[in-house]
């Protein structure tokens, strides 16, 4: 008999843990939803300054040879579909290049970015971002011109 009271017991706490379990399972989900609603990007989640790094390649010259190339400087979104850069580009055949461009985007709600990049007057640029990290970070390629093939990295700059 004290058998079958144990055994009772045990049947009782499976199931109420199993039922715990299910109630868990609820709670995630309700926590994976909220999550997804706060995600939700605009225009107005790109707002500040980011250091930008860029590397990889392209053509030296129209018709000309490919190569590696890196660059770096500060980007600042206005948080309503505008950007400036200030950069310095180098690549492994040219000389470094000074570049003062400008930009618009667009947020779409998933986070992602499509962008048009005026990096200097005749060198125009389409770029696809994510943005990751609540904006704190934004991961990005360059998708045309179909000769550069290069990505890039921005991070937001701490305003001390």
């Amino acid at each position: 008999m004290r058998g079958m009271r144990y055994g009772g017991v045990l049947v009782i706490a499976v199931v109420a843990l199993a039922g715990v379990h299910g109630c868990a399972d609820v709670w995630a989900d309700e926590e994976l939803a909220t999550a997804e609603r706060q995600l939700a990007c605009s225009d107005s989640s790109l707002r500040g300054t980011y250091g930008v790094l860029r590397q990889g390649t392209r053509l030296s010259a129209p018709g000309g040879p490919t190569e590696s190339v890196i660059a770096t400087g500060v980007r600042r979104y206005d948080g309503q579909g505008a950007f400036t850069e200030v950069s310095t580009t180098k690549g492994s055949i040219n000389l470094p290049v000074e570049n003062d461009g400008s930009g618009v985007y667009a947020v779409n709600a998933d986070c992602t970015v499509e962008g048009t990049f005026e990096l200097r007057p005749g060198v125009t640029i389409e770029e696809k971002h994510v943005i990751v990290d609540r904006g704190r970070e934004l991961l990005a390629i360059f998708t045309s011109p179909q000769s550069a093939q290069v990505t890039f990295l921005q991070k937001k700059i701490d305003p001390r």
